[in-house]
């Protein structure tokens, strides 16, 4: 008879706990939601990324090394420690002070393609001109062959290096050879 008595009482101990549990699992729950759904408030008030000025930042970081790497040999070294510490600040950046970017489906860089190869052009332009007007391995042949002589030949050397870019940028391939292979595949 004492064992029923304390059955009752030990249900409704049992159940009180497991009350208490389930208002305690639900209120762990709706912080967890209130939580998510101030990030997600906070987050849209974000401003949006824009990924202009990252490309900007690359390609005139490119300009650099490819035009004045004959004067500066150091450039790319600075460049280098410019890009990964830029990289770092602009992956916070993305992460804490921006929108997250909506991932599109493009075929490339765009327009950024034609700028890039606009400053190869220039730079090999720089870089003939640069050797030809300051080098002073060409002092003796201007010596030689005289000032116009030493202009002709940077000229040559230009066009010469201009038909090298356009022919490595004719037959090195825009996607490599195991991309194409899978997408022949599917």
């Amino acid at each position: 008879k004492a064992e029923l008595e304390l059955t009752p009482s030990l249900e409704n101990c049992l159940s009180a706990e497991k009350r208490l549990e389930k208002k305690k699992q639900l209120l762990n729950k709706r912080l967890l939601l209130e939580h998510a759904q101030a990030n997600i408030w906070e987050e849209i008030v974000l401003p949006e990324h824009d990924s202009f000025t990252e490309y900007l930042f690359a390609v005139t970081q490119f300009a650099y090394v490819t035009c004045f790497s004959v004067i500066l040999p150091i450039t790319p070294l600075i460049v280098l420690f410019n890009h990964l510490l830029n990289m770092r600040l602009d992956a916070f950046k993305l992460c804490r002070g921006r929108r997250r970017p909506l991932a599109l489906k493009t075929g490339g860089i765009g327009v950024w393609n034609h700028v890039l190869h606009v400053v190869t052009v220039i730079a090999i332009l720089t870089n003939c001109s640069l050797m030809a007007l300051t080098s002073s391995q060409f002092s003796w042949l201007a010596n030689e062959i005289g000032t116009l002589g030493v202009f002709a030949l940077a000229i040559g050397w230009e066009h010469f290096m201009l038909l090298v870019k356009y022919i490595m940028q004719l037959t090195v391939s825009r996607m490599p050879q195991t991309v194409q292979d899978e997408i022949r595949r599917k």
